[in-house]
């Protein structure tokens, strides 16, 4: 995005070109936003939580001995037929162990916060259904620990 925003800034034709499906900023925005998302073999598919058919699996890209589809998909335990013992795509990012800690979020996971990896934690833990509203105290450190999330379960009406 540095070579479309050189002042660091969404001008307007910037603005534009995120805004419009199948550019490179639309593609960098939605995986900074909703992480990566992987296509499954022709012909697979599974229908989201809430009905709607879906042919892409959003992936961990930090499980780095993975090798099948299956070990990656998210949502941890998602059946995707045919495709879980497929090989995870070449064009599928991986993130290391040795990268900064990254914060990342739209994964609505449910249960007690801790890091999905060594430097990688999801603060979206569903706030919008009930879930909680969550929080790491970071303070520079390169492995995340469970007892830096702080949360506020969200009350019901």
């Amino acid at each position: 995005m540095d070579s479309l925003c050189s002042s660091h800034c969404l001008d307007r034709s910037a603005l534009i070109e995120a805004s419009t499906k199948g550019t490179k900023a639309f593609n960098a925005i939605e995986v900074l936003l909703k992480g990566f998302e992987c296509e499954l073999p022709l012909g697979i598919s599974f229908h989201s939580k809430d009905g709607n058919p879906r042919t892409a699996v959003r992936v961990q890209l930090w499980k780095q001995n993975a090798s099948k589809l299956a070990e990656v998909v998210l949502h941890i335990g998602l059946d995707i037929g045919g495709a879980a013992e497929a090989l995870i795509p070449l064009n599928v990012p991986r993130y290391s162990s040795s990268q900064s800690p990254c914060f990342i979020g739209h994964y609505w996971l449910k249960g007690e916060p801790s890091p999905l990896a060594s430097n990688v934690a999801c603060l979206d833990y569903s706030a919008a259904k009930q879930g909680k509203r969550v929080a790491y105290r970071w303070d520079g450190e390169q492995k995340l620990t469970q007892s830096k999330f702080t949360y506020a379960a969200k009350k019901a009406e």
